[in-house]
């Protein structure tokens, strides 16, 4: 991997990217040996990807309209920030992944009969 992306990333680096969004109980046990080896920049990265969760509502986070071949409703944008904002606090609050998904489009969606 570190001769792909050139001399210049150190393992550190390489390391951080590779595992910032692998959930620790899912690392193989190379990951886990690597971890272990860059523990710190693992855990940094992984901390500042999960704060940019929140600026996701920020504007400019969001996709350009103008780069965009089909309009998009004008209901999409909310719905997406709706479901962000209820799958992580349903995640945080001890919810699985599928739990939270689930349990954010139950709440944002309107039933279907």
């Amino acid at each position: 991997m570190t001769e792909a992306l050139g001399a210049g990333p150190t393992a550190e680096a390489v390391t951080a990217v590779a595992l910032h969004d692998v959930p620790h109980t899912a690392f193989t046990d190379q990951q886990a040996t690597a971890y272990r080896h860059h523990h710190q920049a693992v855990d940094l990265l992984k901390a500042a990807d999960a704060l940019d969760r929140y600026r996701l509502p920020i504007q400019r986070w969001w996709p350009d309209p103008a780069r965009l071949r089909r309009p998009v409703p004008g209901w999409a944008p909310p719905l997406a920030h709706d479901l962000v904002v209820h799958s992580e606090q349903t995640r945080l609050d001890g919810a699985t992944d599928h739990q939270a998904l689930r349990q954010a489009l139950d709440a944002v969606l309107p039933a279907q009969k």
